[in-house]
C-alpha cells in the first residue's frame, strides 16, 4: 500500500506547530516546510544568490546570512515583493518535498502555510484555523515582532475562507491544546478506519 500524503496548512499563529507535533505524536513523518525553506536560503544554497540578488545587500546579517526578520519585514509589507521571492523560492522547496516524499515509508505531513498546489499533489489538505486576534497575539509573543508587523503577516496570507476552499478537513483551534490533540486523534481514528 502506498503512503499517504497529507498537507497541514494555516496561516500564522494558526497552530499549525502544535497541530504537526500532535501528527508526529500519532505515526505521521512530519516536515516542516519553513524548515526547507530557511535551509535553501543558507548561504551557499539554492535561493541565497537569487534572494540576495534581488533584495539587496539590506537583508544581509554582518556573517553573510539572510536576516530572516528583515526579509520578513520587507515582503510582509509589499505584496509585489512577497511574489518575487515566492518566485524565487517555491522551485527549490518543490524539490526537496518531494525528494523528501519519495524517500519516505510512512505517511508523510507537510506542515506548509501555503496551499500545496504548486507544490505536490496531497490524498488530503488539512487546515488549522483560529480567531485573528488570537493569531495576533500568539506571533507577537512568540517572534517578538509588534502588533502592525504581525497584521502585515496574516494580510499578506490567505484568508480563513480562502484556505477552507482548499481544505478537505478543518479543525478550530481556538481552545487548548488539550483539546486540539482529542479533535486530531479523533479524525486520524476515523481515517485508519476509512
Amino acid at each position: 500500500m502506498q503512503n499517504k500524503i497529507y498537507w497541514l496548512m494555516g496561516g500564522s499563529g494558526s497552530g499549525k506547530s502544535a497541530a504537526s507535533e500532535i501528527f508526529k505524536e500519532l505515526g505521521f513523518k512530519v516536515v516542516d516546510a519553513d524548515k526547507v525553506a530557511r535551509k535553501i536560503m543558507e548561504k551557499g544554497q539554492s535561493a541565497y544568490d537569487e534572494t540576495v540578488r534581488a533584495f539587496g545587500d539590506g537583508i544581509l546579517l554582518q556573517d553573510g546570512a539572510i536576516n530572516r526578520k528583515k526579509l520578513g519585514e520587507v515582503v510582509f509589507a509589499d505584496p509585489k515583493k512577497l511574489g518575487i521571492l515566492d518566485k524565487i523560492t517555491h522551485k527549490y522547496i518543490k524539490k526537496e518535498l518531494c525528494r523528501i516524499v519519495s524517500e519516505s515509508n510512512q505517511d508523510v505531513l507537510i506542515d506548509a502555510a501555503l496551499p500545496p498546489k504548486e507544490f505536490c499533489e496531497c490524498d488530503k489538505a488539512i487546515l488549522i484555523t483560529a480567531p485573528r486576534e488570537q493569531r495576533i497575539a500568539r506571533i507577537t509573543a512568540r517572534d517578538g515582532i509588534t502588533r502592525e508587523v504581525a497584521e502585515n503577516r496574516l494580510d499578506s496570507q490567505l484568508s480563513d475562507k480562502e484556505y477552507a476552499a482548499i481544505a478537505d478537513v478543518i479543525f478550530d483551534n481556538d481552545g487548548s491544546i488539550e483539546e486540539l490533540k482529542q479533535k486530531i486523534k479523533k479524525w486520524c481514528i476515523n481515517e485508519k478506519t476509512d
